[in-house]
């Protein structure tokens, strides 16, 4: 069910009128906070309360995670004219394996630390990834006729 969800929430229709509103220097940002907000609330719901883990997992991450996923590809067609489905890929395969990766060191750390410290691992773990400058920066393209 939050998979339906997330498709949904995904390619909802104003997402991308907010993105043509807002700058990508405000959603991206805005789009973590919500993301790992969401994460630590999960860490503060109980097992059994399915509802609760529905609306932080399923509605307040995927919010997230759309604000967060649609500027990475519209920037890509103002950055890079020549290889635009290379670097499309790259976003779209940087998604794919986290989505991968996360719930593999979910489940590896459940037995370990909890259901309450798992989620806030992965919370300050997003956190610390979502901080780091990268590592190469590139002069956007200028217009060349």
């Amino acid at each position: 069910m939050i998979g339906v969800l997330q498709v949904f929430l995904l390619y909802i229709w104003f997402s991308g009128a907010v993105f043509d509103a807002l700058a990508p220097r405000l959603l991206v940002p805005g789009s973590g906070i919500v993301a790992v907000f969401s994460i630590f609330m999960l860490s503060i719901t109980k097992p059994q309360k399915i509802w609760d883990q529905y609306l932080c997992q399923g509605v307040l991450f995927n919010v997230g995670a759309t604000f967060g996923f649609f500027p990475w590809l519209a920037i890509n067609t103002h950055w890079f004219r020549r290889k635009n489905a290379y670097t499309t890929g790259c976003v779209a395969t940087g998604a794919s394996i986290g989505g991968i990766i996360i719930p593999i060191m979910m489940h590896r750390l459940l037995p370990k630390v909890g259901f309450v410290h798992n989620p806030t691992k992965d919370a300050l773990n997003t956190v610390d990834h979502a901080l780091k400058p990268p590592s190469v920066r590139l002069k956007p393209v200028l217009h060349r006729r």
